[in-house]
């Protein structure tokens, strides 16, 4: 089943994502499995835990360093935060490998694709996630109201409106 909007044509277009800069899970890159490229990808982060040899090569890491000057960028100061530097040795073997390989490739689009598609699913997530959940007979209810968090990935804040209201600037109250 393919993925809907713009970015699917793209994926579905190229031989191959590279990302030697991700963090955590990594959407671009199981969006990009899913539509069957090959990914090369930096060996840190979340997404570690589900790439496999069949999606793509790893970039080793050479060096992790704690994040400075994060303060503009964040809003905070985390000595905790950590990056990694890729090996770019490594980096260019993998490139190497996928341009000598991109024949094979290109042939197994479809396999990458049905691997994101049969581990990633809402059918696989409830049974496997929600069910086990329910079957403990723990009251799911919260004690308090539940809350709404939402994360948006704007351009020119400060014009961003709902109802007339600029929600950067005062509460938004959903009832």
């Amino acid at each position: 089943r393919p993925i809907d909007g713009s970015l699917a044509s793209i994926y579905t277009s190229t031989d191959c994502f590279v990302s030697i800069a991700a963090e955590g899970f990594c959407l671009p890159a199981i969006e990009s499995i899913a539509c069957g490229c090959y990914s090369i990808l930096l060996d840190w982060g979340g997404f570690t835990e589900w790439h496999t040899e069949a999606m793509g090569l790893k970039v080793a890491v050479k060096d992790i360093r704690t994040c400075e000057n994060m303060h503009g960028f964040s809003g905070y100061e985390d000595s905790s935060l950590k990056w990694a530097y890729p090996d770019l040795e490594d980096f260019k073997n993998n490139m190497f490998e996928a341009y000598e390989n991109r024949v094979h490739i290109k042939n197994t689009r479809k396999e990458r694709s049905s691997l994101i598609h049969a581990q990633y699913n809402w059918q696989k997530t409830v049974k496997e996630g929600l069910i086990p959940l329910l079957e403990e007979k723990k009251p799911i209810i919260a004690a308090q109201k539940p809350k709404l968090s939402v994360a948006m990935i704007t351009k020119n804040v400060s014009g961003f409106t709902v109802d007339g209201c600029n929600v950067f600037k005062s509460n938004l109250s959903i009832l």
